[in-house]
């Protein structure tokens, strides 16, 4: 901005004060004179100049030092200043680190030697800085083929993206050369150029990790998974409630199951820490003793008497298991439904000991429950077997409805993941406490004759946040209008 209107300045008429509407610079420039000119700043003597044309003639150094006095982001302004010098290459700035001027010409060629050169060493050498093979790959890989065909790959895609690399780099320094060089001298083809070099990178690298692979057609997303035989037989049971178990597949880490079923597997990264802790002591044990009999040519019977003993699994209510997509899958008879009474409860110590005991119990006549629960027993005394009966009638997802029939107070086993903050029990309508019961799911202690049971989920903090949500837009609706109303109220005055 200052080379812009120095031109126009009378140079014999600064000392007399005639340019008033000249504004101060305190410029910095670290030139001594005695001459007290309305174009530098009164605050430093050691920052006046002799004259305007002396400004003109700054060296590069003092025109950098001089940006970085000046307070506030000066950066545009320093960029703007580099582009609109034609001879740069020429000029020297002063390095804070070294203490020392050094050509722009040399950082130029500098930078271009550390960033392509090295992106061309490693191209040309990429085993010297990597082996590309982890120490624990190297420890678990024992077939030496395996070994260098995993390394040689990693090596090729290391020296694609080495050589991309040095290509762009050599390209974008080739533009600033030859337009500072003035070899190119329009600065928008240089801009433009650069711009296209860069979105190129950037869709370069977005191709590898998003690509045509990552895209399908309307048809094939509406159904990801296409239901196979077994699927189909499953999807026959109108019952609106019960689990399917894929042995098939790798039952914890995929999701085809759960698209058409509740599924006992399934994928989460946020899986509950409790079924994780019951898929490892008791669920993957119970799925090895099914793949174990099926491999021992079994017969329906031995099957089913295998089956009995799974009682996890049974409590999770799987009532079908599916062994072959393209088979019929296999019905569990002794899966115990949606709930059920249980003749006797069991306290345990603490978790270690609930989950110890849950396998070693029959599921389906008794419950293990925490002494944590045991108000909510409310001094329950088991009373054997006395019969009765319970039935779910109404299933969703926030919502379950259970009809009894008791002839006496029972203990009420729910095939649903305990989970209190959200879910409350009422029987006919009353709410009444319930528990955590063989480690993962519900129980009640439920009084004699016919009721109903509703579970509802009922999130407190979930209301709450969303009355204030309510609350917050309403009012800011109410200040917009407000606003509005009182601007056309200020323009009809």
């Amino acid at each position: 901005y200052i080379r812009d209107f120095l031109p126009s300045l009378d140079v014999s008429r600064l000392a007399d004060n005639h340019y008033e509407n000249i504004v101060y610079f305190d410029l910095s420039l670290e030139s001594k004179c005695n001459q007290k000119c309305r174009i530098c700043g009164p605050y430093n003597s050691t920052a006046w100049v002799k004259d305007a044309e002396q400004m003109v003639d700054l060296e590069w150094s003092h025109i950098n030092h001089m940006m970085q006095a000046m307070p506030g982001d000066n950066s545009g302004i320093f960029v703007d200043k580099l582009l609109k010098t034609p001879d740069i290459f020429k000029k020297n700035i002063k390095l804070a680190f070294i203490k020392k001027e050094v050509s722009i010409q040399k950082i130029f060629f500098i930078s271009f030697a550390v960033t392509g050169g090295l992106s061309l060493l490693y191209y040309l050498m990429p085993t010297a800085f990597n082996d590309f093979v982890s120490a624990r790959e190297s420890m678990e890989i024992k077939n030496n083929e395996e070994y260098s065909a995993i390394q040689s790959i990693r090596v090729n895609i290391f020296k694609g993206e080495a050589l991309r690399s040095f290509l762009f780099i050599t390209a974008a320094a080739a533009l600033l050369w030859l337009y500072l060089k003035s070899i190119i001298k329009n600065k928008g083809i240089v801009i433009a150029a650069l711009s296209v070099l860069l979105l190129w990178d950037l869709a370069a690298v977005d191709k590898s990790y998003f690509n045509d692979k990552n895209f399908t057609s309307r048809k094939e997303a509406l159904n990801p998974y296409p239901a196979t035989t077994a699927d189909e037989a499953i999807l026959q049971d109108t019952d609106p409630d019960y689990r399917v178990l894929n042995i098939a597949v790798n039952t914890f880490n995929e999701a085809s199951t759960s698209y058409y079923h509740k599924s006992i597997g399934g994928y989460h990264a946020a899986k509950l820490r409790r079924y994780q802790e019951l898929i490892d002591a008791h669920i993957d044990g119970n799925i090895m003793n099914i793949k174990r009999a099926f491999g021992n040519q079994p017969t329906e019977a031995s099957i089913n008497e295998m089956l009995s003993h799974q009682g996890v699994l049974n409590m999770l209510n799987t009532r079908y298991i599916v062994y072959n997509p393209e088979a019929p899958p296999l019905r569990n008879p002794s899966a115990l439904g949606n709930a059920w009474f249980v003749s006797n409860v069991k306290m345990a110590k603490n978790a270690d000991d609930e989950i110890k005991t849950l396998g070693e119990i029959d599921v389906k006549t008794t419950a293990v429950v925490d002494e944590r629960y045991k108000t909510e027993l409310d001094n329950y005394s088991p009373k054997g077997d006395v019969g009765g009966s319970i039935k779910l009638t109404s299933y969703k997802a926030n919502d379950l409805t259970y009809d009894y029939d008791a002839p006496a107070d029972q203990v009420a086993v729910f095939s649903e993941i305990y989970y209190k903050d959200g879910w409350n029990a009422y029987i006919d309508g009353q709410k009444k406490p319930y528990f955590a019961c063989n480690y993962v799911l519900r129980g009640m202690k439920v009084p004699a004759g016919k009721h109903t049971i509703e579970f509802k989920f009922e999130p407190t903090k979930y209301y709450t946040a969303e009355k204030i949500s309510l609350t917050s837009c309403l009012l800011l609706f109410a200040f917009i209008g407000g606003s509005l109303w009182m601007g056309l109220k200020k323009k009809e005055l």
